[in-house]
């Protein structure tokens, strides 16, 4: 095995979890010297008798290793991750609806692999098909993602380091207040300030007090977000305005402003 100095290391961690020639390759392009561990050729250490004794045979039988491995342990590898540059994604229940575990497998990995995350462990990825399949709410999470679903909804697949899971903000500027919430930015007036849900809250509209969970709830927002989902007050502390926008550009805030 090549290894890295470890100044490398931190940086290309994820390399590591790469077949031999997917990593050198990258390194190439990389113009990333690599350096030869003198131990690699001491068969003393568990990781050499491993790689030259066993590895050959899993490929006899058509196994990839490194797929074997994520199969075995669901946990996730640990990896200090980043902020997800993607929020969240959100597979259309329609597509859910498929022949066989394997091709749910394939849908499900191939979404989470545009996420930058690893592939689903069996014992996890068999709880999770029994819970899409059954076509009830539910909400699941392991070290990488939380997979939420409403009553035969849509799936989304947020990352723990999702900026939709992080509180908004609300910073003073010359004249006007900046939100920052779920990568986005957007200007208000002075005139308003910030609050995030509660039990219990109720906003005004015509006349009439709407509960803002059955609000959240008919937008199908994932109950771990719900509690980010910005809402900004105006005199007296009174609820003016929902903004689902920042979940989804697609939705409407309530009421607009």
């Amino acid at each position: 095995m090549q290894t890295l100095k470890p100044i490398y290391q931190n940086v290309f961690r994820p390399l590591l979890y790469m077949s031999e020639a997917e990593r050198n390759t990258f390194l190439q392009e990389n113009h990333v010297p690599i350096f030869e561990d003198e131990s690699n050729a001491e068969e003393k250490y568990l990781r050499n008798r491993l790689r030259k004794n066993v590895i050959p045979h899993l490929y006899q039988e058509g196994l990839d290793p490194g797929k074997v491995y994520f199969n075995f342990h669901e946990e996730g590898l640990g990896l200090d991750l980043q902020e997800s540059s993607q929020p969240f994604l959100q597979i259309h229940k329609a597509s859910l609806i498929t022949s066989s575990l394997g091709k749910l497998k394939d849908l499900l990995d191939a979404n989470i692999s545009l996420l930058s995350l690893y592939p689903l462990g069996k014992k996890f990825f068999l709880h999770l098909a029994e819970k899409i399949r059954y076509g009830g709410a539910f909400t699941m999470e392991n070290r990488q993602l939380i997979f939420w679903r409403a009553y035969s909804s849509d799936l989304y697949l947020i990352p723990r380091n999702s900026p939709c899971l992080q509180a908004p903000r609300m910073l003073e500027q010359s004249g006007s207040h900046l939100l920052v919430w779920n990568q986005q930015k957007r200007e208000y007036s002075k005139e308003y300030s910030l609050q995030i849900y509660e039990k219990g809250l109720k906003i005004k509209v015509a006349g009439m007090h709407k509960r803002v969970k059955e609000l959240m709830r008919e937008r199908e927002i994932p109950i771990p977000v719900r509690k980010n989902i910005p809402i900004l007050l105006g005199k007296d502390s009174i609820p003016v305005s929902i903004l689902f926008s920042f979940w989804k550009e697609k939705l409407t805030d309530f009421p607009r402003l």
